[in-house]
């Protein structure tokens, strides 16, 4: 994988495709685990522009990655870590988790319904009760991220460091909050003995 746990701390890896944010490099940029990428990187498409009341053909920009879709990968991890698990030894998960884990993660490119599962609010009751503060916190950051999707694609080429600099914050206070709430609850793979 790409997000490591080690010494107590998460580390990044698999960097092969670093780069400057300002460099014109292009490359194929699907590269990441299918359920952890952001939805403009597996369409290849900027996805939040607003509809515009202009009479002529919009300008074409060719999508390039940025910031906020490590943003919402992060997101995912998050967003799965959740949907994926439950809070006993030897559970199972309700059949609402297990039908919305399905529709965030369906397991294929070019999924709508994983777009369409992205810009809906997500259904974190059908989670066991203990993960529903958490669930809150993860719901929150998906609102976020679609607002400052929003605000940087208000014209393109789109500008997402306004954007990014406040969502970061809020990502990591949410982050901080939904850790909080679940510092003493166990989590396990469904059927574990």
């Amino acid at each position: 994988g790409n997000v490591l746990y080690l010494g107590g701390m998460g580390k990044l890896a698999d960097l092969g495709y670093a780069e400057h944010m300002n460099s014109n490099v292009t490359h194929e940029v699907r590269t990441d685990t299918l359920e952890f990428m952001a939805c403009e990187v597996e369409s290849q498409n900027y996805l939040f522009q607003m509809p515009t009341d202009e009479l002529f053909d919009p300008v074409e920009y060719s999508f390039k990655f940025n910031p906020l879709h490590d943003m919402e990968s992060l997101w995912w991890i998050a967003t799965w870590t959740l949907y994926y698990h439950v809070n006993q030894k030897g559970g199972r998960p309700s059949s609402g988790q297990i039908t919305q884990f399905h529709e965030l993660f369906p397991g294929r490119f070019q999924s709508a319904l994983r777009r369409d599962a992205f810009r809906t609010a997500l259904k974190y009751t059908v989670l066991p009760a203990s993960f529903n503060r958490a669930g809150r916190e993860v719901e929150y950051m998906r609102q976020r991220i679609q607002r400052a999707y929003a605000a940087s694609e208000e014209k393109l080429p789109p500008d997402y460091e306004n954007p990014l600099e406040h969502l970061h914050s809020l990502f990591a206070e949410h982050l901080a909050s939904a850790f909080a709430d679940s510092k003493n609850i166990e989590i396990f793979s469904p059927n574990a003995k």
